[in-house]
C-alpha cells in the first residue's frame, strides 16, 4: 500500500500544477504575437532607452520626457533585458516577461483567494476559470503595467482576506511575514501606477469595516516597521523624479493622466456608465 502523501507535498504538487496550466495558457503566441497595442510601443521603446542610457531614474520616450506612470513596470522590463543578456538587441519577447510573471501570479493569487474563502476546489477551479479569460490572457501577452498591477492587488488582497477570516494567526500571533507582503505589495502596486493599485484593499476594507461595524481585524497591518520598509522602497523615486523634473513629473503623471482620465475618456476609450456591464 503506497505510504500517504504529506499535505505539504500536495499542497506544493497542485501549485505547481497550476503554474504550468497557466503557462500552457499564456504561452501560445507569446513570443509571435506583433505590437498589438500603441502603449505596449511606448513602454517597450521607453524601456529600450532606459537600457540604452543607464539611467534608472527618469523615463523617456524618444526625446520626450514621458511623466504618465511611475517607475515600476520599467524597472521590471529593463531588469528582464538584463537578465536576458540580449541588452538592446532584445526582442519585444523579453520585455513581455514581467507581464507574464505578473499574470501567472494572479493565477496562484485568485486560487490562493478562493480557497481561503471557499476552499480548495473552488479556489482551483476559479483560478483556471480565470487563466483561461480573454482579458488576463491578452495581458499576458502585452508588455503594459496591467498585469503586473493585478498581481500586486491581487497579493494585498489575498493578505486581508487572511485577517478578515482569522487564518492569518500562528498562536497568538500574526503572521508577520504576511503584513510584510501586504505592505510590500502595495509599495510595488504605487510603484507600477500610484494610487490605483492601493486604492482596491483600501476600498475593501472600509466597505467591510463599514459592513461589520468591526476594525479590529485590521489593527495588525498597523505595524511600524513593515509600513517603513513600503515607504523606503517607494520614496526615494519619488524624490529622485521630482527633484530631476522640477515638479513636471507630477504635472503630467497626476493632473494630465490621471485626473483627466478621472473625468473624460482618452484616446477614444470613453463610454457611458454601463457599457462594461452590457457587453
Amino acid at each position: 500500500m503506497p505510504a500517504p502523501v504529506p499535505d505539504a507535498d500536495r499542497r506544493t504538487r497542485r501549485w505547481l500544477a497550476l503554474v504550468v496550466f497557466a503557462l500552457l495558457t499564456f504561452l501560445p503566441a507569446f513570443a509571435s504575437l506583433p505590437v498589438t497595442d500603441r502603449d505596449e510601443a511606448r513602454f517597450t521603446q521607453a524601456s529600450r532607452q532606459m537600457v540604452e542610457s543607464g539611467d534608472l531614474i527618469d523615463i523617456r520616450f524618444q526625446d520626450e520626457a514621458r511623466h504618465k506612470k511611475p517607475i515600476g513596470i520599467y524597472w521590471l522590463q529593463t531588469a528582464a533585458v538584463t537578465l536576458s543578456g540580449q541588452g538592446e538587441e532584445a526582442p519585444l519577447w523579453v520585455y513581455r516577461l514581467p507581464s507574464l510573471i505578473g499574470a501567472v501570479l494572479a493565477v496562484v493569487l485568485v486560487a490562493a483567494i478562493g480557497g481561503s474563502l471557499f476552499g480548495t476546489v473552488p479556489g482551483l477551479l476559479a483560478a483556471g476559470l480565470f487563466a483561461g479569460g480573454l482579458v488576463i490572457g491578452g495581458e499576458a501577452r502585452i508588455a503594459k503595467t496591467d498585469a503586473a498591477l493585478l498581481a500586486t492587488i491581487l497579493a494585498s488582497q489575498a493578505v486581508l482576506v487572511r485577517l478578515y477570516l482569522g487564518k492569518a494567526v500562528e498562536g497568538q500571533t500574526v503572521r508577520r511575514g504576511l503584513v510584510f507582503g501586504f505592505w510590500l505589495a502595495m509599495a510595488a502596486g504605487v510603484l507600477i501606477k500610484g494610487p490605483i493599485g492601493p486604492m482596491v484593499p483600501v476600498f475593501t476594507a472600509g466597505a467591510l469595516v463599514l459592513l461589520d461595524r468591526r476594525a479590529a481585524w485590521l489593527r495588525p497591518i498597523w505595524s511600524l516597521w513593515p509600513i517603513l520598509l513600503a515607504l523606503v522602497v517607494t520614496l526615494p523615486w519619488f524624490v529622485a523624479i521630482t527633484l530631476r523634473s522640477e515638479g513636471a513629473f507630477w504635472t503630467g503623471s497626476v493632473s494630465a493622466d490621471l485626473l483627466s482620465k478621472v473625468a473624460s475618456g482618452q484616446e477614444g476609450k470613453g463610454a457611458p456608465p454601463g457599457t462594461y456591464l452590457v457587453m
